[in-house]
């Protein structure tokens, strides 16, 4: 194993074909793993790193950093400021740390972190797991079959090709499951849900998961039962003054009577579906369908 240290100005330092240490320190600068299990460090100002070959180690430091992990298993992290992070071949997990960060798979199933900021995060190739965490961030899962979640701020999402599965958690997301049978579910928040091609599933995990009111309901704008979809409440205890998980039943457009009841109403070629979930005749939550012609079978209760 070699160790090379930069110095406090502009270096080109690179590796050999073995188990290496870089350590850039200050300046921008540029740094080579080559072959091997590498540890580069870029230190303080912008730094261009790459891994190559090998399962490495590589982390940016301050300053806004290019970091491409090359073939092999690789852990990326940009640190602070505004990184651009390429995974390549190999199965890499990526953090963007603090900053405005941008990332990418590229091949292989990755992981992919966004932390503080506004991140844009792309899975790519490969069966990926994509988490803005805090900010408002933009992900995109590429192909295949992807795990995307928001996280905190207000989030767009994008499963792209693959059946996907989509969650804002918190903040008012944009998910758009775009081709594929894709599991979607807005989470807290006041969210846009739009299923793309494929039979999708709308999923509420509890009534919180949608707002109260007309005004402040989720909104499913591509509803498409001919093509499968479908709007998933079996999640949500449909009466929480009795023990246990109790399922919904659909009435229609008549007037709640107890809980556990999912009734609709229609309004300027929309429809509003409300659920109670106690013994009162309020809506505890309220989804809007950019549909008209609801019935139960549009649901999974």
């Amino acid at each position: 194993m070699a160790t090379f240290n930069g110095t406090a100005e502009a270096d080109r330092l690179v590796g050999t074909n073995n188990a290496d240490v870089i350590n850039g320190l200050g300046g921008n600068d540029i740094l080579l793993g080559r072959d091997g299990r590498d540890n580069i460090f870029g230190g303080a100002d912008n730094d261009w790193i790459a891994g190559n070959d090998g399962n490495d180690a590589l982390q940016g430091g301050n300053g806004i950093d290019f970091i491409t992990g090359g073939d092999g298993r690789d852990l990326i992290r940009g640190d602070a400021d505004n990184d651009i992070l390429f995974g390549n071949d190999g199965r890499d997990t990526i953090y963007g740390g603090l900053g405005d960060d941008a990332a990418a798979g590229d091949a292989g199933n990755d992981q992919l972190y966004g932390g503080d900021g506004t991140d844009f995060l792309y899975g790519n190739s490969g069966q990926d797991l994509l988490n803005g965490q805090a900010g408002n961030d933009f992900l995109s899962g590429g192909a295949d079959n992807d795990r995307i979640i928001g996280g905190d701020g207000n989030d767009a999402l994008d499963g792209n090709a693959g059946n996907d599965r989509l969650s804002g958690n918190a903040g008012d997301d944009l998910l758009y499951g775009s081709n594929g049978a894709d599991a979607i579910n807005g989470g807290a928040g006041q969210d846009d849900l739009w299923g793309g091609n494929g039979a999708d599933r709308f999923i509420f995990q509890s009534v919180t998961d949608t707002g109260s009111t007309n005004a402040t309901a989720d909104y499913i704008g591509d509803f498409s039962f001919a093509d499968g979809d479908r709007v998933d409440l079996r999640r949500i205890d449909a009466d929480t003054d009795t023990a246990g998980n109790q399922t919904f039943d659909f009435i229609g457009t008549s007037a709640f009577s107890e809980a556990g009841q999912v009734r609709i109403a229609t309004s300027n070629g929309d429809t509003y579906v409300a659920l109670n979930t106690d013994s009162d005749t309020d809506a505890e939550g309220i989804i809007h369908i950019e549909q008209v012609g609801v019935t139960a079978d549009w649901f999974l209760l």
